[in-house]
């Protein structure tokens, strides 16, 4: 039986060599700074901790780093907490969820690197890179808003995103969290009409671990996309008019960056009619259409009046 430290190496290799994959192919595809976009994204993964077992991820893995914190010392960003199961996880609204053997789950641990009010993006390279993943397999998945994962119109992956201030150094990390149906083939009653797996969709089974390695690998590219772009924006004097994109009537493209780009070229929500809301499951929300995502990830939704709104948090269904 192979050792948690010899998976756990396993996995770091595995994203190690999924990140050369995508560097050479985008230098391939005439990308000029592929390979300090790659580097600038090396941190995903760079450290593993599978746990197997738990009842959830992301107290564990916060209580480690605020463990490693009293001790006046860090855990390195991008490491990755793994779990092969869970058995109490809990995700946004304090919802329960559905974590048996035969999903990916894990939360990766980010030092920000950009301004607070753009961290929103970081959890939007989250969704792109598992939608990216699943369509490199032959998968089409879809993005619903921020970070709903579909396949036909039902839910295989949703991912949570929370800022841990740590208290002896003062410092405020990421700790990004996502849940994946895999192998996963039966549901509760409550949630079988809008969940589904990849392995229902598609009618074979997965190797968990080698998905799990691409999904946090293409993570880290994007991650390396948004340091790159970061750093390429901070010379754009304009970039804070264009940020603001009250009528929704910016170029697309014009400074943007590049991870926003690709989620909008995956979404399923633009242009459709939408309920919007804190909670859906307990209120009803309000109406309105889905207009685009806002250069710094909000959600652009015309509302019944007409007028132009930005969500930045929230949730949206179909209707």
């Amino acid at each position: 039986m192979e050792s948690k430290q010899a998976r756990e190496k396993r996995l770091v290799n595995g994203v190690k060599s999924w990140l050369d994959k995508l560097s050479s192919q985008a230098a391939v595809l005439g990308m000029a700074d592929a390979d300090v976009i790659a580097r600038r994204g090396a941190i995903a993964g760079c450290r593993f901790r599978v746990k197997g077992k738990v009842p959830r991820l992301m107290p564990l893995a916060c209580r480690e780093m605020m463990e490693l914190d009293a001790l006046g010392r860090d855990a390195a960003s991008g490491t990755v907490w793994w779990a092969d199961c869970l058995e109490s996880p809990k995700g946004r609204m304090d919802r329960t969820w559905w974590a048996p053997e035969g999903g990916i789950y894990f939360c990766l641990a980010l030092f920000p690197q950009i301004d607070q009010s753009l961290w929103s993006i970081y959890g939007i390279a989250t969704g792109v890179a598992i939608a990216e993943a699943m369509r490199s397999n032959g998968v089409k998945a879809e993005i619903r808003w921020i970070n709903d994962i579909l396949l036909g119109g039902r839910k295989v992956s949703g991912t949570i995103m929370e800022a841990v201030r740590l208290p002896n150094s003062g410092e405020q990390w990421l700790v990004i969290g996502t849940g994946i149906n895999v192998n996963i083939t039966d549901f509760p009653d409550d949630i079988a009409a809008s969940a589904t797996s990849l392995m229902l969709e598609t009618g074979r089974e997965w190797e968990i671990d080698t998905l799990g390695a691409e999904i946090i690998a293409r993570l880290g590219w994007n991650l390396g996309l948004i340091h790159h772009w970061d750093a390429q924006r901070s010379l754009d004097s304009n970039w804070s008019e264009f940020v603001t994109a009250h009528s929704g009537k910016y170029e697309h493209g014009k400074a943007e960056c590049p991870v926003i780009t690709a989620w909008r070229n995956l979404a399923s929500c633009i242009g459709r009619r939408v309920r919007y809301g804190l909670d859906l499951e307990k209120l009803p929300g309000e109406r309105g259409q889905c207009i685009d995502i806002a250069p710094d990830g909000r959600l652009m939704v015309k509302d019944e009046h007409d007028e132009i709104i930005l969500l930045d948090s929230g949730e949206i269904r179909y209707d």
